[in-house]
């Protein structure tokens, strides 16, 4: 990525939507979901950060435990 993120903000609930889609595709062992949307909503919870940066530095921090 160049650093120019899609500036999307969602809702929790689809952000949710989001983050099963994205684990889905990435194939995440189950165990790793869990932890992923735990991940997505703190940072959601933050309220700075969009879509796309929500979901990879959520996956990022999961995969490398």
């Amino acid at each position: 990525m160049d650093g120019n993120w899609p500036k999307k903000y969602s809702s929790k609930k689809e952000l949710k939507i989001l983050a099963a889609n994205f684990a889905k595709s990435n194939n995440l062992h189950p165990e790793k979901v869990e932890k992923f949307f735990h991940e997505g909503d703190r940072l959601k919870s933050h309220g700075k950060f969009s879509d796309a940066q929500i979901l990879l530095y959520a996956y990022h921090s999961i995969i490398e435990f």
